[in-house]
């Protein structure tokens, strides 16, 4: 069982991006979905590439947890994923 003290460091590398980011937890896993902003299509997508390498290099950093990104096109965010068991 992860304990929320070695998730805190992760959590505020995600809110200094995104204070509005939705947090979720499941057995095995707690989830952070980073919402990419109403803006035009063009933008998105640069917002879009952003948070998918804002992530790896979290995943990088954070190397001490098992994280997973996903990131489903179409869909107007990205997940964090960090498995807990």
């Amino acid at each position: 069982m992860l304990r929320l003290k070695k998730l805190m460091p992760l959590l505020h590398d995600i809110m200094v991006i995104n204070e509005g980011a939705e947090v979720g937890a499941s057995e095995g896993e707690n989830a952070f979905r980073i919402h990419v902003p109403l803006v035009s299509e063009d933008l998105q997508k640069v917002w879009r590439d952003f948070l998918v390498n804002y992530a790896e290099a979290l995943k990088a950093k954070h190397s001490n947890l098992t994280i997973e990104i996903t990131n489903i096109q179409g869909k107007d965010w990205i997940e964090i994923v960090v498995r807990t068991i």
